[in-house]
């Protein structure tokens, strides 16, 4: 709750965003590259437990990013799934179809927790989500309101946090796939993917702990390589153009 409180106000006061616009956008955007590159790697150093796998994964991904660039996320995941009999155990889970209830939690308030929670929480939020987030946004050519973002992002947080929820915050890899031109090749209805991408959040709480089963049935090796076979920029020249006259 507290650190949603910060949050808040760090938005709705402006001051988050009088530091932002210090910020080089070459660094902020090189901390989501960052990110990103840890889950590159690893899919290589997967390799060593079923290389049939990871290869025969890497192919799909490439083949039906060339084919349908839209849907080659898609179509990898099915195939990945339908490909792990034959390489990897792969247990079928028994699904648990119950909706999620929210549970209240009583807070409990202690300096402790504010100074080892809750402040590291707001500044990791802030680094590693928000500033490359933002960054991306910008670089696409769209003014992030700065001030409205992290103010009711932060709001909803506080209302939010009894129940369980520790963080509400702009997703920096989920801003950079819903902005790419694969979405929409008009930029102005590119907000149809973030609305769609809350819709399928929305519905996956709903049904926790069914996707929670089927996350825990699947094999690390299948998680790891699908989330190294992260979208790339179509417009990366234009991209790095950007870049280059804000550094």
């Amino acid at each position: 709750m507290i650190s949603g409180i910060l949050i808040a106000g760090l938005g709705f006061f402006g001051i988050f965003e009088r530091i932002f616009q210090f910020i080089p956008q070459s660094l902020t955007s090189a901390m989501l590259a960052g990110m990103l590159l840890k889950f590159g790697i690893t899919v290589f150093g997967s390799l060593q437990q079923s290389w049939e796998f990871v290869l025969c994964v890497l192919a799909i991904y490439l083949v039906s990013k060339k084919l349908s660039t839209r849907y080659s996320i898609v179509i990898t995941v099915l195939m990945a799934i339908a490909l792990c009999p034959f390489f990897i155990y792969f247990n079928i889970p028994q699904l648990n179809w119950n909706i999620a209830q929210p549970v209240w939690i009583t807070p409990e308030f202690s300096l402790q927790a504010v100074l080892g929670l809750a402040l590291p929480l707001v500044v990791l939020n802030l680094a590693s989500q928000y500033l490359p987030g933002l960054a991306v946004i910008k670089s696409y050519g769209y003014p992030p309101k700065v001030n409205s973002i992290l103010g009711w992002t932060g709001i909803t947080q506080a209302v939010l946090a009894p129940f369980g929820c520790f963080s509400v915050n702009l997703a920096a890899i989920s801003a950079a796939v819903s902005l790419d031109a694969q979405v929409h090749p008009d930029p102005a209805k590119r907000y149809i993917a973030g609305m769609s991408c809350g819709l399928f959040y929305i519905l996956m709480g709903f049904f926790a702990a069914t996707l929670t089963s089927v996350l825990m049935a699947f094999p690390g090796i299948l998680i790891t390589v699908l989330a190294g076979n992260c979208p790339v920029r179509h417009d990366w020249p234009q991209y790095r153009a950007r870049l280059s006259g804000h550094s």
